[in-house]
């Protein structure tokens, strides 16, 4: 589907958090990189248990070198919006798969 054709029948205004607006992660990335917050926020709700999850991941083959969980959390939270600005909506990848990658 070709989201930015769709850019004209989503209102930046409306609530994301409706469950009957059907949303999807792509739909939700697309906002997001044209500055919609409301849709940036859900997303960072969203995946902060994968964020969480890679950074425990993580901080288990560094702990004890001298690097803070706190300072693995923020560099997966870095990966995480380099991939919400990065994601290409044409690609054939999920959001989740090309997140995760951005994280590691």
């Amino acid at each position: 589907a070709d989201l930015k054709n769709r850019k004209n029948h989503i209102d930046n205004d409306i609530d994301v958090r409706n469950p009957d607006g059907n949303l999807n992660d792509n739909e939700l990335v697309f906002l997001a990189q044209e500055k919609n917050e409301q849709a940036n926020t859900i997303l960072h709700e969203k995946y902060k248990p994968l964020i969480t999850k890679k950074s425990t991941r993580i901080y288990r083959y560094v702990k004890g070198k001298g690097i803070e969980y706190s300072d693995i959390f923020q560099e997966c939270v870095i990966g995480f919006e380099e991939a919400i600005i990065s994601f290409n909506l044409d690609d054939d990848v999920t959001f989740y798969t090309f997140c995760n990658l951005c994280m590691d």
